[in-house]
């Protein structure tokens, strides 16, 4: 193929991807001028494997035939491992194939690889003012419910320095890369804390901005409502109307107990909902100031009833980046369908509940098990709000047993677990919770279930033993699982694995992107995976592109 040809492909992916920005505004002579010179053939240089490599991404992401999207994601990763051998000084292979890595689920390749190549970009372009010529780049889609992938694609092509171009493809990598390792106490981002620290020195100082500014004019605003000065503020503070930005502010004054100043922003918020009357990110100004729920809008249609507190992994997440954070959530969604029985356990405030519950639709049946009753009150909200007549709530515990169970909470609800009763620990009062605890066969009797088809198992920790009360449901039912593999500080689930395997169960880790079950092996293959998927033997063919994978 000549170059023109490669030529003209990328420069239809970027109008796909950019309809609505003019072409002449995002054509850059030392772009063209790289895809033209590029040989394509025999390239001898990180600059030309890189552009061979977002060509072949680009195919990838057009390809309905999995085998072929397989062979142009092999021809990427190729390339861009070796662009990153090469010596010289261009950044675009390293931050694609972070880029890759991130896309392909491989946190541990991704992390150093992103991390490394940022602080170099960024030592290069802000510290010792260095340029090099720009380059073609891939934007995914998406990284995030909230990435704007026509806008960072525009803002990069008409960037003028390759090292930027690289600290702007990898921003929302190590964002995605943060947050996926928030699910893996074991990993430590170096980076992490650092940006964390900043946040909440930049948080402190945009609340004193924004109160200095506004706060002279705060009780004619509450008395008049005037647009007049809707419009004056939004001039002061340009990311005025974004809600997600207003919610934080309210969310983190709450926990403050500044109530007067998160009753402002709500008030503030409540006065723009009046224009936007059908908008689900507006209708937690609805809720009174002392509501024991936030409502974050999910899935498109639904409006989540969540914690209202930043200290929630499952609220700061759902707000920053629009989804939840686990690749497996992409599975989840793709093999649900309607009709189904699914049973969440450990449900927390149902992300993966409600998500089951759009794709099991009203003939389906969703049951949300939930020991920690300030969750329970979320999902009963979530349920009444949305009037979801498939989704049961369970209070209590699944465990081996029928009884009663202490539930330890901590500071974030996702984290709570069962203490064994046996370990001998002192809890102090006021640190836990006594709850229900049951079978899952004993709920499934309870419950006159015929059927189940999956199941999400977060116990943090205690996996074995819900599994060990679910043995009829494995025996008649043969769900798929979904399970936590690392909880807390204890390393790989492996007495869950063993389990599974003995009782006629494959083990897989998911591959977004491509996507993909890939068969687990070795023991070797556990660690630092969250989730692990497991099928049974039965219905491992059901699945597309597992037997591609040579198990």
């Amino acid at each position: 193929m000549e170059n023109s040809s490669f030529y003209t492909n990328y420069w239809e992916y970027v109008n796909q991807v950019c309809p609505n920005i003019k072409a002449e505004s995002l054509s850059n002579p030392d772009i063209e001028a790289s895809i033209k010179k590029t040989s394509w053939e025999d390239p001898t240089s990180a600059r030309e494997l890189n552009n061979i490599a977002v060509l072949a991404l680009i195919e990838a992401e057009q390809c309905e035939d999995s085998s072929l999207k397989e062979m142009y994601v092999e021809i990427a990763f190729e390339s861009l491992v070796q662009g990153t051998e090469m010596e010289g000084d261009d950044p675009l292979c390293a931050a694609h194939l972070a880029l890759l890595f991130t896309l392909n689920g491989e946190v541990d390749a991704a992390i150093p690889l992103a991390l490394s190549t940022f602080d170099e970009a960024m030592q290069a372009a802000y510290v010792d003012l260095k340029t090099i010529s720009p380059n073609i780049v891939y934007c995914p889609s998406p990284l995030s419910v909230n990435f704007r992938r026509d806008e960072r694609l525009s803002e990069i092509l008409q960037c003028n320095n390759g090292y930027i171009q690289a600290l702007w493809l990898l921003e929302k990598v190590i964002e995605r890369l943060e947050i996926e390792s928030i699910g893996r106490r074991d990993v430590v981002i170096i980076y992490t804390k650092k940006r964390i620290d900043l946040l909440g020195i930049g948080v402190q100082k945009l609340l004193f901005y924004i109160w200095e500014k506004i706060n002279f004019e705060r009780e004619l605003f509450l008395n008049t409502k005037s647009l007049f000065l809707v419009n004056k503020l939004q001039e002061k503070v340009p990311f005025f109307f974004c809600p997600e930005l207003i919610q934080t502010l309210y969310l983190i004054l709450r926990d403050a107990q500044e109530i007067e100043a998160a009753k402002f922003w709500q008030n503030l918020s409540g006065f723009i909902t009046g224009y936007n009357i059908d908008s689900l990110e507006l209708k937690w100004t609805h809720l009174p100031i002392e509501s024991p729920f936030t409502y974050l809008p999910f899935e498109t249609k639904l409006l989540l009833a969540a914690e209202p507190t930043g200290r929630s992994i499952v609220t700061s997440i759902l707000i920053a980046q629009g989804d939840w954070f686990e690749k497996e959530m992409e599975f989840w969604r793709s093999q649900i369908k309607p009709g189904m029985t699914v049973i969440d356990v450990g449900a927390n405030v149902g992300v993966y509940t409600f998500s089951a519950a759009n794709q099991v639709g009203s003939e389906g049946r969703v049951l949300a098990i939930e020991p920690f009753a300030g969750c329970i009150q979320c999902l009963e909200e979530t349920c009444r709000v949305n009037n979801l007549s498939s989704v049961t709530i369970c209070a209590g515990a699944a465990s081996d047993r029928n009884g009663t169970v202490r539930l330890s909470l901590n500071e974030s609800s996702e984290l709570n677990e069962i203490v064994a009763e046996n370990t001998g620990e002192e809890i102090e009062t006021g640190s836990y919770q006594e709850v229900a605890c049951f079978t899952l066969d004993s709920l499934s009797e309870r419950e006159n279930l015929t059927q189940v088809d999956f199941m999400k198992i977060d116990a943090e920790g205690h996996e074995l033993a819900v599994l060990v009360g679910s043995a009829r449901i494995l025996s008649e039912f043969a769900p798929v699982i979904l399970y936590e593999n690392i909880a807390g500080v204890t390393g790989s689930n492996l007495p869950v694995a063993s389990y599974l395997n003995s009782r006629g169960y494959k083990l897989f880790l998911y591959r977004p992107y491509l996507p993909e079950l890939v068969p687990i092996i070795a023991e070797d293959d556990y660690p630092d995976h969250l989730n692990i998927i497991a099928v049974p033997e039965c219905k491992v063919n059901q699945f597309y592109n597992v037997n591609s994978v040579n198990s």
